[in-house]
Formats: C-alpha cells, structure tokens, sequence
C-alpha cells in the first residue's frame, strides 16, 4: 500500500492506524523518530509519546552507534568538539579510537549520539498499522563500517504500540533508544522501587543507592539524570492520574536484554520523562566495551507502549 505521510513538528512522518481500534502513531522520516502514540486516538488529546513543538529534536530516538559523546581521554575534557575534532563552544563531537579492538590508533570524532537520529531514513508500508524503515551508512571519517538499520514499527489490532531497531554487522557499535515519555503532574513509575543507580554525570557518579519510592513519583518536574542498572527489569507502569489513564512501557532487546537505562528529565527542555534503555554502558566504544558484530550478526532494542489495565 502506499505510504500514509503527513507533515508535523517540520518533518514528514508516517502514520500508523488500525481499523480495529482507535490507536494512532506517527513515526518522522528524519531519524525514524516516534513522534507521538495516542492510545485512544489523536483526537483524545494524550499521546504517551512526547514532542516538543519548539524544539522538536526533544522527541523520541536512536542512538547509533554511540549513546551520548564519547571521550577519548576518558574524563569528559573532549566532548565539546566540532567535526574535525577542533574544541568549540557547543560542539556536539567527541573523540574515540578503535585501538582496543585491534583495528588501528586512527582518533575519529563522532556526535553526540551518533548520525542516524538526524539522516532521512528509506520507509515501506505494507499495511496501514505497520511500518519498516531503513538507514545506510557508507563508510567515511567518522565511522569507518558499512551498517544497515531497519526499523520496524507496529500498531496491534488491541491499541498497543511497539517499535525496534536492528543494527547489522560488521561493526563496533554500542546501541541506545532515548524515549521521550510524557510528563503530566503526578506522574507515577511502577517498576522503578529499589532499582540501583548512580547520580551525577558520564564523567563523575555518585555511589549507587536504589531508588526509593518517593523517586518513583513525579509530581513536579524538575532536572535529574540517574543512571540504572535494570538487573532483568523489563515492565515499567505509568500513572497518568490527571488524565486517567495509565500505560505499561516495556523493554527488550535481542540477543541480549538492556541492563541499563537513564532516567532523565529537563524542565526547560519540555515536559518530558525520559527512560533510554541502553545496551552497553556510556563511552563504551573507548572504554573497549561495546560490540563487536561480525559479518550478518545484528544486535536490537526496542521498546513498546500499551494501557495497562
């Protein structure tokens, strides 16, 4: 079938719906970025799913083949940096080396969260509740492998909303999904209660604590960044009492499940929740510990949506 594009937030974007039920997603072409889930339909108002309309790089999605900079030094001081590696105020690249992995002492630079969340990516629809996008990448000066992402998007015929990204190899990659979950007053996250995180930056943590319970509840919105050892969580429930819904948010990932995720909110940024489900720990490219894919292996993340009752 042909595909369903409309234009919102400045890009254009895929619908998805489902004559079974009254569920609706948009998914941008630039990024294959999740805009928006309304469980109950966009006239309902809600969507699970959050984008700033001023600022609509605040919206849900991929990170390739780096989760946040990277820092050749190791402690932050190289992370402002343009795309020669030059240091410049609000410079969005870091630095990394493939050396750990015997693959030459050549420093590249790369940007914050990779090159994948602001390229167009190719879409097909085969039917009008489901989508399949692609994204290559040629070889060049910042990232020296040939790589193949597809993402496939799906609205079920019961209103739930799931999406995943493969990444195929050969290649050193780590792989991230920066989900931008709406904030209302009083928000609620089941499933968080006791989970191990450290506070502070990349670059300098705190000693971990687990999460309290008063953690778990976001009745005003205010700056923080946790980062959290899942340890097998995968269920994630959000309250919504201001809006009287609540949905379930759930994690996976093949052929390993993501043992971290990040906790971060920013009020001037928008009125956001975000939980980034992440696969390798940050700077894991450097610090020799990100994936190693031989030839036709892939790796994959994604996430799924749906009222929880």
């Amino acid at each position: 079938m042909a595909v369903q594009l409309v234009s919102r937030y400045g890009f254009d974007a895929v619908m998805l719906t489902n004559r079974h039920c009254p569920a609706q997603a948009m998914i941008a072409r630039q990024g294959a970025r999740p805009l928006a889930y309304w469980p109950k339909g966009e006239a309902s108002g809600f969507s699970a799913l959050y984008t700033n309309p001023a600022k609509p790089a605040r919206s849900t999605h991929i990170c390739w083949p780096n989760f946040g900079r990277l820092s050749l030094i190791g402690d932050g001081s190289d992370i402002k940096l343009d795309e020669n590696g030059i240091p410049t105020i609000g410079g969005t690249y870091g630095q990394y080396s493939l050396e750990k992995y015997r693959l030459g002492d050549t420093i590249r630079t790369l940007q914050m969260h990779g090159p994948s969340r602001t390229e167009d990516w190719e879409v097909i629809q085969p039917a009008e509740n489901f989508a399949i996008m692609t994204y290559h990448h040629q070889p060049d000066k910042h990232f020296p492998f040939e790589a193949k992402l597809t993402v496939q998007a799906l609205l079920t015929d019961s209103g739930s909303f799931s999406y995943d990204v493969t990444t195929t190899g050969p290649m050193i990659t780590d792989l991230a999904i920066h989900t931008y979950l709406t904030w209302l007053k009083g928000m609620k996250v089941r499933g968080l209660k006791g989970v191990e995180y450290f506070e502070g930056s990349d670059w300098a943590r705190s000693a971990s604590n687990p999460l309290r319970s008063s953690e778990t509840v976001f009745d005003t919105l205010t700056a923080l960044e946790k980062h959290c050892i899942l340890n097998g969580r995968k269920v994630f429930d959000l309250g919504y009492p201001s809006a009287d819904i609540r949905m379930r948010y759930s994690v996976f990932g093949e052929p390993v499940h993501p043992n971290q995720m990040i906790l971060w909110a920013d009020p001037n940024e928008g009125d956001f929740a975000c939980m980034e489900p992440e696969l390798c720990e940050r700077n894991s490219i450097n610090n020799g510990t990100a994936y190693q894919l031989r030839k036709n292996h892939s790796l994959s993340l994604g996430f799924s949506l749906e009222q929880a009752g």
